[in-house]
């Protein structure tokens, strides 16, 4: 595990009984840089940490996550990174509370 491997997964607190629809959210920086909460930045915490919620107050599941970086990484590492964030929403979308 990397310590950039990070989601937040937020549903509905209604589910109905048919899968949900999924927003990933995954952070502009070209796999060079950025975060899903945006240090440093205006919108740290305010816009892109609301983001998954939004969606799930909407009859979604949002997730919002963070890929491994370059230099840190080769390419494609943070590409996989959100490959498998987006395996993980197919994932999500087939599970039912029993």
């Amino acid at each position: 595990p990397d310590e950039r491997h990070r989601l937040d997964v937020f549903e509905p607190i209604a589910k109905p009984a048919r899968p949900l629809p999924v927003m990933l959210y995954v952070h502009g920086g070209g796999l060079t840089g950025g975060d899903k909460d945006s240090p440093g930045t205006p919108a740290a915490g305010f816009i892109y940490g609301n983001i998954g919620s939004f969606f799930a107050q909407n009859g979604m599941i949002g997730i919002n996550a963070t890929y491994r970086l370059v230099p840190n990484v080769k390419f494609p590492g943070g590409a996989e990174d959100v490959a498998a964030m987006h395996a993980y929403g197919l994932w999500a979308t087939m599970q039912k509370d029993d």
